[in-house]
C-alpha cells in the first residue's frame, strides 16, 4: 500500500509542476536549462518515474515564479 500512495504523491508532485511549467508558457527543456537539469530529467519528474531533490523544486519554483509552493 505504501507503495502505491508514495507513485500517487510523485505522480501528483509531476502534474503539479508541468501545470505550473504549462501555465508559464515553458517547455521542458527551457526549465531544465534555467534550473541546471535536463529535459529528460524534468520528464521523469513530471511523469512521476524520479524523484525530485530538494534542489529541483526550489529552483523549479522560483523559475517559474511559485516561491516555495511545491515543497509544501
Amino acid at each position: 500500500m505504501e507503495d502505491e500512495e508514495a507513485a500517487a504523491v510523485l505522480k501528483a508532485v509531476g502534474r503539479q509542476i508541468k501545470a505550473w511549467r504549462e501555465a508559464a508558457g515553458m517547455r521542458r527543456s527551457e526549465l531544465g536549462a534555467a534550473i541546471g537539469y535536463g529535459e529528460e530529467m524534468v520528464s521523469s519528474v513530471e511523469r512521476g518515474r524520479r524523484i525530485p531533490k530538494p534542489e529541483f523544486l526550489d529552483n523549479a519554483d522560483e523559475a517559474l515564479g511559485r516561491t516555495g509552493r511545491s515543497r509544501r
